[in-house]
């Protein structure tokens, strides 16, 4: 079956070091030429992936937070899913009694507890991103979270992760996005439930969707696709999923597989 719909995550495979490669924006142009629908789907907030998507001349809309939430170019929700603020203050009180470093997002609005001097601002290079202090007023910002995100550079992260399903595993869904990092959601949402907002809207069926991703938050979406294909600095559960492998994203591997499975065919 023809692919109509190719879907992609953003960091490690369109994205090398945050960066949008030309060969990149080329293969997406050179698919949509060919009348293939193209949009992303990250664990990024809608702020953060729309200036990507802006650059690539993506028109659909974008799944972000990773399927939580589904926006067009223009900022009309399509789809919402927000995390219930009990579970937002037991995952805040986990966090901070040790001291992990927690943001989140409602809205497109950035959240951290408060300002420190090593206080980690990904975010803080992109266009159109608040950062705002919560303070001691976690209860009011615990309303209408999005996504959670635990960041941290250290061999704890590992632990971190242990932790964070030996106390959420079922309540919350907490894959790790990147060696760094876990992106937190509520249960039952994954970028699969995004994409399937996305395909419906255009009456595509998941036998005509081509998913390529490099993370743990992209095994559902590449399930759920026709033809799943990993990245080749992919995790290995990503690979055991995938219909096939391309090369790793700093050798083009996102443009290489766009070339051979959509371009060929």
């Amino acid at each position: 079956m023809a692919i109509k719909l190719l879907v992609a995550d953003l960091d490690g495979t369109v994205l090398n070091n945050k960066i949008m490669e030309d060969n990149s924006v080329a293969a997406i142009k050179r698919a949509k030429k060919k009348g293939v629908l193209v949009t992303f789907a990250t664990g990024r907030m809608h702020a953060s992936a729309v200036k990507f998507a802006r650059e690539a001349g993506i028109e659909l809309p974008i799944i972000t937070c990773n399927g939580a939430m589904v926006k067009t170019m223009a900022g009309d929700v399509l789809f919402e899913k927000c995390i219930e603020p009990a579970l937002v203050r037991e995952v805040m009180d986990l966090c901070f009694a040790h001291d992990w470093h927690l943001q989140w997002y409602i809205d497109d609005k950035l959240f951290v507890k408060e300002m420190k001097k090593d206080t980690w601002l990904g975010y803080e290079s992109v266009d159109g991103i608040e950062v705002c202090e919560a303070k001691d007023e976690l209860d009011k910002y615990s309303h209408g979270v999005i996504q959670m995100v635990i960041l941290d550079r250290s061999t704890e992260i590992d632990v971190i992760e242990e932790t964070m399903q030996k106390r959420f595993g079922g309540r919350l869904f907490a894959p790790r996005t990147a060696s760094y990092c876990i992106d937190i959601v509520s249960m039952g949402i994954h970028k699969a439930i995004g994409i399937k907002k996305v395909a419906d809207k255009y009456d595509i069926a998941s036998e005509e969707i081509m998913a390529i991703g490099d993370s743990d938050n992209d095994i559902d979406m590449l399930k759920y696709a026709g033809f799943g294909v990993a990245m080749g600095n992919a995790f290995e559960s990503l690979k055991r999923v995938a219909d096939e492998i391309t090369l790793p994203c700093d050798e083009d591997g996102f443009a290489v597989a766009v070339e051979k499975y959509i371009l060929d065919k």
